[in-house]
């Protein structure tokens, strides 16, 4: 499809959200659970998106000595926590190199994914548009999983839902992004008054469900009682902040969420809010080996007091995610967190791990996790490449 103008088509697509703009912010809230300032955060990112796949569709064209040959069918398969920007990531550069996509989002997100979809169809020719396949029946899609009738699979998502799928699947290439363990390590010379607010945004964002969302956090002894009684404090006034948590749309995660917390509570860990009314805050003590390793899509974060940043111990390093901090002025220990065995995808210096750059490739190193979901990662999984030698 050499003759399509995918150019125009990006500079459509932004149009239309800003034409759409308060509507996909509704549908979004209503199924999802958002706020609205988290829906219309997630509208203007879609936007920072498109412009960064316009500079890399014009890069893709400017790539004459290379051919991309579609592998066919892509399967993309989409959380109720980022229903637009999910889709956009997986799905254009799905279609640049000529693939048909089939799209599952989650349940929760039907009709607000079924929304974006037609505004996206709309903006193709039709002989485009009609390589787009929105699926609403989760087990036509559990079927298609079976008989592996497809090449490709996008997935973002719980990481048992990853490990079920790859049993069944064989070779099929794909992108598995799992996540929500992401963690952060706060040194002793940093502005705690900063770093606490940058803690609970990264942690309470969107009722939480982030597959980089904070959940675990260590902090070095000399600040821990100092940073903490301000982490409690904020925490207090997003309970009551309608922006930041709303009532779970997913009874059934919230249900999973409050026996985990009351699992680990049971066994040493400390709560630090007198209920266990969302955002829920708890902490650990230096002799618990019961690790707060539990996936949790909601707004849920555990403190953890260091001696020094060598004393985090190896389990929560394998397992942070897709996305891992440190805030730190003493360039010796970010360069000795660096060096560290850590499993994961990206490592953030004085910002938090849910900061998105959306030309940054996620993606961790864990059994679940597998490629990353850049534009270009996205290309090469999804297309064979013939390098041509011109003469």
């Amino acid at each position: 499809m050499s003759d399509i103008d995918w150019l125009k088509i990006i500079d459509n697509i932004i149009e239309e959200i800003d034409d759409n703009f308060d509507t996909l912010s509704k549908l979004n809230m209503n199924d999802s659970g958002k706020s609205k300032m988290f829906a219309d955060k997630e509208n203007e990112r879609c936007k920072k998106i498109l412009l960064s796949q316009k500079t890399n569709i014009k890069q893709f064209y400017e790539a004459k000595n290379k051919r991309f040959i579609p592998l066919g069918t892509v399967l993309i398969l989409t959380p109720f926590s980022s229903a637009y920007t999910s889709i956009l990531h997986k799905l254009i550069p799905s279609l640049l190199v000529g693939n048909k996509c089939i799209i599952k989002s989650s349940n929760f997100t039907n009709n607000c994914s079924a929304y974006f979809i037609d505004m996206l169809k709309s903006c193709m020719p039709a002989k485009l548009a009609n390589k787009i396949i929105f699926k609403e029946d989760l087990n036509s899609v559990k079927e298609i999983i079976k008989k592996q009738a497809f090449d490709v699979i996008l997935f973002t998502g719980k990481s048992e839902t990853a490990k079920e799928i790859k049993k069944q699947i064989g070779r099929k290439r794909g992108v598995f992004e799992t996540g929500s363990l992401a963690l952060a390590y706060i040194d002793k010379d940093i502005d705690l008054d900063k770093v606490a607010h940058e803690i609970c945004d990264n942690s309470f964002a969107q009722n939480g469900m982030r597959c980089i969302g904070l959940k675990n956090v260590f902090i070095h002894a000399s600040i821990y009682d100092a940073l903490k009684e301000k982490i409690v404090k904020l925490v207090n006034t997003y309970k009551r902040n309608e922006n930041y948590i709303r009532e779970f749309k997913n009874q059934q995660t919230k249900k999973e969420i409050l026996q985990n917390i009351e699992n680990y509570l049971s066994n040493g860990y400390t709560n630090l809010q007198n209920d266990l009314t969302f955002p829920i805050l708890i902490e650990s003590s230096l002799n618990i080996k019961n690790y707060f390793l539990k996936e949790m899509y909601g707004p849920v974060l555990c403190l953890h007091r260091v001696d020094d940043i060598n004393k985090i111990p190896l389990e929560y390093l394998k397992r942070s995610s897709l996305s891992t901090s440190i805030y730190s002025n003493n360039q010796n220990n970010i360069k000795l967190f660096i060096k560290n065995d850590i499993y994961t995808g990206s490592i953030l210096i004085n910002k938090g791990p849910a900061i998105r750059n959306d030309d940054l490739p996620f993606g961790g190193f864990y059994d679940e996790n597998e490629n990353k979901e850049s534009f270009w990662d996205i290309i090469n999984i999804a297309s064979n490449i013939q390098i041509i030698d011109k003469l």
